[in-house]
């Protein structure tokens, strides 16, 4: 636009002398005029088509951003929810480990307090043998030592030997008690 003005300002038109205008000259600069001014027309269309296409553009770089967004936070929303599955699957097979864990915990001791009762009965039976297995030996010695005695075998054996039978007793049994303290 500002070509058309400096050439309309550059444009000079010769009077004649008694104030007559050469005809050729001014046909010649309408004609110039009206070429440079379908020129502007022509390009100012361009120049609105061109704007028109940026517009559609810019309207579709548009669009597709707000569908990318739409797209990111559906894809977002969808990320997060199988996140919450996945969480609340991994503490519900967190919680069935914990269970099974709790019961073989469970299992176990029962099976090491039927242990120690089994050792417990079996160590008792032990002494109560042992015992059995003493008194008739001591009183196989004192019959063999004085075939006249009659009853109480406690009675009938030498003070050191019965002291020290006690003493042995005593031992085992006091073993057998810890034994029941210490399990669970």
């Amino acid at each position: 636009m500002s070509d058309l003005l400096s050439y309309l300002d550059s444009v000079s038109i010769d009077v004649v002398k008694r104030k007559y205008y050469n005809a050729n000259k001014v046909n010649a600069v309408f004609d110039e005029l009206r070429a440079q001014a379908a020129e502007l027309l022509a390009e100012n269309e361009q120049l609105r088509k061109d704007l028109s296409v940026r517009s559609q553009e810019q309207q579709k770089s548009l669009e597709a951003m707000e569908s990318l967004q739409r797209a990111y936070r559906e894809v977002l929303s969808a990320a997060h929810a199988r996140a919450d599955e996945m969480l609340a699957s991994a503490e519900k097979e967190s919680a069935a480990i914990r269970e099974k864990a709790e019961l073989r915990e469970e299992n176990a001791a029962r099976s090491v307090e039927a242990c120690l009762n089994t050792v417990r009965v079996r160590a008792e039976q032990n002494v109560e043998f042992i015992n059995m297995q003493l008194q008739k030996f001591l009183t196989t010695l004192y019959e063999e030592e004085n075939p006249s005695a009659a009853a109480n075998t406690d009675d009938m054996l030498p003070g050191d030997t019965l002291t020290d039978i006690k003493s042995r007793v005593s031992a085992i049994s006091s073993e057998i008690s810890a034994l029941e303290q210490e399990k669970p």
